[in-house]
Formats: structure tokens, sequence, C-alpha cells
């Protein structure tokens, strides 16, 4: 930079500097207008109190599996980050606002009315001002709730943990009952298909055929001793009772396997069916709550001494450029160029 730039550049700094100085009162009355109403204003704000739930989440493990299938998973461990996330979703919920805002009557304490035009909108907005879900770098997830009324805060924020296991066994029973209704219609299925089967070889049975393989098994035994000792008339008739049972042998173990397949299938319904039911039924929590949300004994907002930090730092950059342009007009006024 050359001697000249600089010389400038430091002329430029000692002009603005005896330009402050020339409008320091100005500035100091600004300033201390601005810390004086900002302080004022300050305490005109409600304060509010702030209380948190500090919980984890459980592992989303089927208790079904657990009761009938082997299964190493343990169901009093903390859960994964996956599942902290979906115990996020529930936290965020609008159902769970909706209940939290019809049993704390929000709308009351928000000063909305209930049915005005976009009411539902103003309500979310509020709530999401006033109530923080989030989860923090130990994995484990917080629930703060903003109040106007210490014990409301503290209550909402433990009620909304609790509300998240009610919406999450709600979900699950809507979701297996239904799995539960398809698995019933399915073993009705194949207890009917079982039973077509059982009458079929129940007609084979009238015919003679009891258990086509040992009986073809026994009678080719019979029919070779026959042949060997010599008795061909019992080994004729032993032939014909051959060839009789043969005529339904392709039927029989038609049948057989069929019979077979479908006690497979109906045994593996009925577990999975009582695996959904138990599900169902299950009322194992999202979550395992660390510290419940305690009666703040201070306030948290407003931070007054912030506020009236910047609304005075706001003022004396204002003042500053305000001069700086009326000093600037001013010289342009008195050179003509305007």
């Amino acid at each position: 930079m050359s001697s000249e730039n600089t010389g400038s550049a430091s002329l430029e700094s000692s002009n603005i500097i005896v330009l402050l100085y020339r409008w320091r009162k100005t500035i100091i009355l600004v300033v201390l207008a601005a810390a004086i109403i900002s302080a004022g204003a300050s305490y005109l704000i409600k304060p509010k109190y702030k209380s948190t739930v500090t919980m984890f989440a459980s592992p989303s493990y089927s208790v079904g599996a657990q009761l009938y299938e082997s299964s190493d998973n343990d169901l009093a461990e903390l859960g994964d980050e996956e599942d902290s996330e979906k115990l996020l979703q529930l936290l965020n919920s609008d159902e769970l606002r909706t209940m939290i805002a019809d049993k704390y009557d929000l709308w009351t304490v928000y000063d909305i009315p209930k049915d005005a035009a976009g009411a539902k909108t103003f309500i979310a907005l509020e709530y999401a001002d006033n109530v923080e879900s989030k989860m923090t770098r130990f994995g484990s997830v917080t629930v703060s709730v903003l109040d106007t009324d210490p014990e409301r805060a503290k209550n909402i924020a433990n009620d909304i943990a609790i509300l998240a296991d009610t919406i999450n066994v709600q979900m699950r029973r809507d979701r297996s009952m239904k799995a539960v209704q398809i698995a019933e219609e399915s073993i009705a299925a194949m207890e009917q298909e079982l039973q077509t089967v059982n009458d079929s070889l129940q007609k084979l049975q009238q015919k003679g055929v009891y258990s086509y393989h040992n009986q073809i098994a026994a009678l080719t035994e019979m029919y070779g001793r026959a042949i060997a000792q010599g008795f061909p008339d019992r080994a004729a008739r032993l032939k014909a009772d051959m060839d009789y049972l043969s005529s339904y042998g392709a039927k029989y173990s038609d049948l057989e396997e069929r019979l077979e397949n479908s006690n497979a299938k109906l045994a593996h319904l009925k577990k999975r069916s009582d695996l959904i039911k138990a599900d169902s039924r299950s009322t194992l929590p999202v979550k395992y709550i660390v510290d419940y949300a305690q009666i703040a004994d201070k306030k948290a907002y407003p931070i007054r001494w912030l506020i009236v930090a910047m609304s005075t730092v706001s003022a004396f950059v204002f003042v500053v450029a305000f001069i700086l342009i009326w000093e600037t007009f001013a010289k342009f006024k008195r050179e003509g160029l305007i």
C-alpha cells in the first residue's frame, strides 16, 4: 500500500473519530434511551420457566419374538440412534401436540381462539416456540417446555414423555390387529383345506386304503413269500390286492403330501398369530426416563441483560449509520453535488 493510500485511510479514520466525537451527546442520549426503554420493555414481558425431561429410546424389538422364538435380543437394553429418531417422531407428532393442547387448553394459554381461521396453524407455531424435542450428543432425547406457569411447564414436559407411549401402543395395536385379522383368515382357510384333505383320505380308507406305502410294502413281501413257497393262488390274490392299492397310490401320495404341508403351514400361521397377538397386547414403553421434569425455581426467559445489551448495540449502530449518512449528504450539498 502506498504512503498516499495509507495517509488517506488514516485521515478517513480520524474523520470518523472526530465525527463521532462531535455527535457524542446525540449518540450517548440515543444509546441511553435505548437501554432504558429496552430495560423497561423487558419487565413488561411475561417471564417463562423451563422444565426438561431426559430419556433414552428403548429398542423396537418384538415381544412375540421373545416369547415364541429363540431370540438373543435384550428388551432392557437402550435403543440406538434409529430408535431415538423414531422416538423423536412420536414426540413431535401432530397427534401428541393435539392431545397436549386439549389437555392443558393451550388455546387459552396462548390466547388463540379455537374457532378462528388458521387456529391450528397458529397453535402449532406457538407450540413449536415453547416446546422443543431434540437428541443430545450422548444419544439421549430431551423435551424442554417453556411456560409462564412453572408447574404447568413441568407437567407438560412429563406428559409429553408419557403420551409418547400411549401413541406408540395404539399404533402397534392398530397395526397388529389388522395383521391378526389376516392371520385368522389364513388359518380358517388352511383349516378348511385340511378338512378337505382329511375327507378325501377318509373316503380312501373306506375303500381299504389306510396307509398306502405300508400296505403295499407288506403285500409285496407276502407276494414274494407266496411265490417262493409255491402258492400261486395266494400270490394271485395278493397281486390283485396290490393292483387295487396301486390304482389309488398316486392320489393317496398327493393327499398325504398335502396333509403334511397343510399341517406345517397351519402350525406356522398359528405361531405367527400368537406372536402378533403378543405384540398387540404389549405395553412396553418406547423410552426410559432418566430425569423427570421438575418445577423451575428461576425464569429462563426473558434474559433481561441480553435484551438490553442487544438493544443498546443496535441503537449505537443505527445512530452511527444515520450520522454518517447525514454528514455525507450535508457534504455533497455544500459541494454542490446534489
